[in-house]
C-alpha cells in the first residue's frame, strides 16, 4: 500500500524588521532643515536666502541697543540725535529699514522690538548655519521617560502642574541635556523654564542659553540678561504653536540673592543691583508656594493662582545677567492637544 505523503507544512513568513525611528536623530534633523530658517526668514518680511555675516551683526546688535539705551535713559532727545542712530543700524542691516523712506525714527522702545527680534533670529540662524554635523548634539541628548525613570517623572508632575492654558498639550519627548557646569559661588540654585523655538532651539543646543542667543525683542524691559519664568504655561507661549521644533529647556539657574523689581522696566540695566545676584519681577499668576525636588534641586509646583502685582505682565520672570548662572538641564518637546499627557 502506497502511504500518503503528509502535507508540507506552510512556512511561517518572518515578519520584516521594524527600523525604530531614532527620536533624538529625527529632532535634530528637524532642527537643521533649512526650510525652518527659509521659513523664519518669510515670517519676519525678509527675503529667504538672505545671509548676514555674524560680525556685521554683532555691530547691529550694539548700535541698536545703544540706541535704545538713549531712549530709555529718559533724555529728550532731538531728530538728529534719533536719525544718527537709525542711519547706524539701517546702514548695517539695509534688510530692515522701512520700505517709506518718510517713515517717522523710533523715539521710544515699543517700535524697536520688532528690530531686536530680527536681529536675534539672524544671530541664532548665522548660529545655526555654521553646524556641520548633528554629533556633538547628539552626544548631549541623553532620552528619558517617565514610565521606568522616577527623577523624569517627578520632572513631568511639576512642569504639567504649571501649564495653565495649555494643560492638553501632550508631550512628546523629553531628554538629559549634558553641558558645562554652572557658577558654585553663587547659591539659591533653582529649576526654571526657557521656550524658545526655531533656529533658536539649535543655536541653544549647540552653545547655550546665551544673552546674545535669548535677546529678542520681549527682553528690552530688565536690562541685558537670560530671562526664565517659573511657569510652564509662560514658556510655551514662546515655543510658538508648541508643534515641531517648538521646546521647552528646563533650566538650572543660579539665583542668588534675588532683587524683587516693583516699578516700571529697566531696560539699561546690565546687571543685577548691588548686593544681589538676580532679578524677580512678580506677575499676576504664581506657581502655588508647595514645591517639590527635582534631581536635588527646587522647582515651582502648581497650580497657578493669583498673586497682587503692581506690574502689568501675568508671569513671575526671572533675570540673571551673567551667562554663567544658567546651565541647560533639560529638554521637553510637544505634541498635538489631548486630554491625557502620553508620558
Amino acid at each position: 500500500m502506497t502511504r500518503k505523503r503528509a502535507a508540507p507544512t506552510p512556512r511561517r513568513r518572518l515578519a520584516p524588521k521594524r527600523h525604530t525611528a531614532d527620536p533624538t536623530a529625527e529632532w535634530l534633523s528637524q532642527l537643521l532643515d533649512p526650510a525652518v530658517v527659509q521659513l523664519e526668514l518669510r515670517t519676519m518680511g525678509l527675503p529667504a536666502s538672505l545671509s548676514v555675516r555674524l560680525n556685521t551683526i554683532a555691530a547691529a546688535r550694539h548700535t541698536l541697543t545703544q540706541w535704545t539705551h538713549a531712549i530709555a535713559s529718559g533724555k529728550a532727545l532731538t531728530t538728529h540725535e534719533l536719525r544718527a542712530y537709525a542711519l547706524a543700524f539701517y546702514g548695517l542691516l539695509p534688510c530692515l529699514a522701512p520700505s517709506d523712506a518718510t517713515a517717522p525714527v523710533p523715539s521710544c522702545l515699543l517700535p524697536l522690538e520688532p528690530l531686536h527680534d530680527a536681529v536675534a533670529l539672524l544671530h541664532n540662524q548665522c548660529l545655526t548655519q555654521s553646524i556641520a554635523s548633528t554629533k556633538h548634539l547628539y552626544g548631549q541628548l541623553q532620552p528619558l521617560s517617565s514610565r521606568n525613570d522616577a527623577g523624569c517623572q517627578r520632572l513631568l508632575e511639576c512642569a504639567r502642574s504649571t501649564r495653565g492654558i495649555y494643560a492638553g498639550v501632550r508631550t512628546k519627548h523629553v531628554w538629559a541635556i549634558h553641558a558645562a557646569p554652572i557658577d558654585a559661588t553663587i547659591g539659591n540654585h533653582q529649576l526654571l523654564f526657557y521656550g524658545a523655538r526655531g533656529s533658536a532651539v539649535a543655536a541653544i543646543l549647540a552653545h547655550g542659553l546665551r544673552i546674545d542667543t535669548t535677546s529678542d525683542g520681549r527682553h528690552l524691559r530688565y536690562g541685558r540678561g537670560v530671562y526664565l519664568s517659573n511657569s510652564m504655561e509662560d514658556a510655551m507661549t514662546h515655543m510658538g504653536d508648541g508643534v515641531g521644533a517648538g521646546c521647552v529647556f528646563v533650566v538650572q539657574a543660579a539665583l542668588g540673592a534675588v532683587h524683587t523689581l516693583v516699578d516700571g522696566p529697566t531696560p539699561q540695566w546690565q546687571s543685577a543691583p548691588d548686593g544681589y545676584d538676580a532679578v524677580r519681577v512678580p506677575g499676576a499668576m504664581t506657581p502655588a508656594s508647595s514645591r517639590c525636588i527635582v534631581d536635588g534641586l527646587h522647582m515651582a509646583h502648581g497650580p497657578l493662582v493669583h498673586q497682587e502685582t503692581p506690574l502689568m505682565q501675568r508671569h513671575d520672570t526671572y533675570v540673571v545677567y551673567r551667562e554663567t548662572q544658567v546651565r541647560l538641564r533639560y529638554v521637553i518637546t510637544f505634541q498635538g492637544i489631548s486630554d491625557d499627557d502620553d508620558e
